[in-house]
């Protein structure tokens, strides 16, 4: 059984998911949510708005290999 997330529930894992808008004023579309966070909510459809996860990833700020995936530019 496919598990579907809505607005305000706890992300339980890091990846890429697909959102469903409940007033059809957008298409489908896949995006990255960060463990830890909470789901949002749509502008438009508000409380509508479904997640479901596509596919697990880590993030990278909590692999040991790396030491920040927040990389600073300089300003010139």
């Amino acid at each position: 059984m496919i598990k579907t997330f809505g607005p305000g529930a706890r992300i339980p894992q890091s990846g890429v998911y697909r959102v469903r808008h409940g007033r059809d004023h957008a298409p489908p579309h896949e995006v990255t949510i960060v463990h830890g966070l909470v789901f949002p909510t749509c502008l438009h459809c508000i409380d509508e708005v479904r997640f479901v996860l596509l596919r697990s990833g880590e993030n990278i700020d909590l692999n040991p290999n790396f030491r920040s995936a927040t990389v600073r530019v300089p300003r010139t």
